[in-house]
């Protein structure tokens, strides 16, 4: 299975990519922070524009050839009060959450094989959005409305799914993200869900 992660230096990501090369993946990582060193190759590039989007589709194709699965991890998470959000805070909060996720899948979309899927990461205050975090909530909530319309579009050819998480604080938490993500990737339950955990 030939699988592009995004956001991979970040805490999901990071446990991730061991779990799904355990299971024989060949992997494409993407990140945006080389602060801490890792044991697998990751692409830096900044997903909050085209060019960098670009860049990073061009690269995974390269190296992957055909894809069978993307997972957009990627986020920008923000705290501030709804009185001091400038243009500048929303636009990263969309940028990579929201816009990243559409013009991923779209450039992805035919590099992909048939029967492949996209996951997508939403987060539960998508639907209860936390009043110092909005450009985040509002974002997320667009990545659940992206979700179900690809799944629509895709419907005959590809399976888009989002998985909206709470705090994960236990490793046994996180390993019941790994699994719920390789459920999604592997197990032909439908398309266009929002699962919860």
């Amino acid at each position: 299975m030939n699988v592009v992660i995004t956001g991979a230096t970040g805490k999901i990501g990071k446990a991730l990519a061991p779990f799904l090369r355990s299971k024989g993946a060949k992997l494409f990582l993407q990140g945006s922070s080389k602060k801490e060193e890792s044991e697998f190759e990751i692409f830096f590039v900044d997903l909050s524009t085209i060019e960098g989007i670009d860049q990073c589709i061009h690269s995974a194709s390269q190296h992957l050839g055909s894809i069978d699965l993307f997972i957009h991890l990627a986020s920008r998470f923000e705290q501030k009060p709804f009185e001091e959000v400038t243009e500048e805070d929303w636009d990263r909060g969309f940028d990579v959450d929201l816009k990243a996720a559409f013009f991923l899948a779209q450039k992805l979309a035919p590099h992909m094989k048939r029967g492949g899927s996209l996951i997508f990461m939403s987060d539960i205050y998508a639907k209860k959005p936390y009043a110092h975090r909005l450009p985040y909530c509002i974002a997320k909530a667009g990545v659940d409305a992206l979700t179900k319309a690809l799944a629509r579009i895709f419907k005959d050819r590809l399976r888009v799914n989002a998985l909206a998480l709470s705090r994960i604080d236990t490793p046994e938490e996180m390993q019941e993200v790994l699994e719920k993500i390789w459920s999604l990737a592997t197990e032909e339950k439908g398309s266009g869900h929002l699962v919860t955990l």
